[in-house]
């Protein structure tokens, strides 16, 4: 009976602390995505351009807060985010789409979203939020190959 009583204290006490190790590593990570976001510049393109995608996330909405599909991409050797809202498309890693210029005040249903930020297990997923220099908002169009 006390070997039980043991054994389900260890299995507790156990469990417990590779919770809190789980936790503070998943915290650690989610401030350096939060960071990483934050550095990105907000910028405005003319011309229609062609991206090679590296990473999309969906749209969705959380509370009164609305995030658009964002995708990571390389546009010519910069990495950028780019904030979209085809609901009814989402780009697989290294398509290539094209990319047309929207303005802020005009884009996204008139109002500004925020970017979405998803801590990856995959570690180098969440490197690239700290690769990104520019976010733009687009129009995202597939490109036929």
């Amino acid at each position: 009976m006390t070997n039980r009583i043991a054994i389900i204290i260890y299995i507790i006490v156990s469990t417990s602390s590779c919770t809190q190790a789980w936790f503070k590593s998943s915290n650690s990570e989610d401030t350096r995505i939060i960071d990483c976001v934050g550095n990105w510049e907000f910028i405005e393109f003319h011309g229609d351009k062609e991206a090679r995608v590296l990473l999309a996330s969906k749209a969705w909405h959380f509370d009164l807060l609305s995030y658009p599909n964002q995708l990571i991409a390389v546009l010519g050797s910069d990495t950028i985010a780019i904030l979209y809202e085809n609901v009814e498309w989402l780009p697989k890693i290294g398509d290539s789409v094209a990319i047309k210029p929207v303005t802020r005040k005009d884009g996204l249903e008139g109002g500004m979203k925020l970017p979405t930020k998803i801590n990856y297990k995959d570690k180098r997923l969440n490197d690239l939020y700290c690769s990104v220099k520019y976010c733009l908002y687009a129009d995202c169009v597939e490109l036929r190959q």
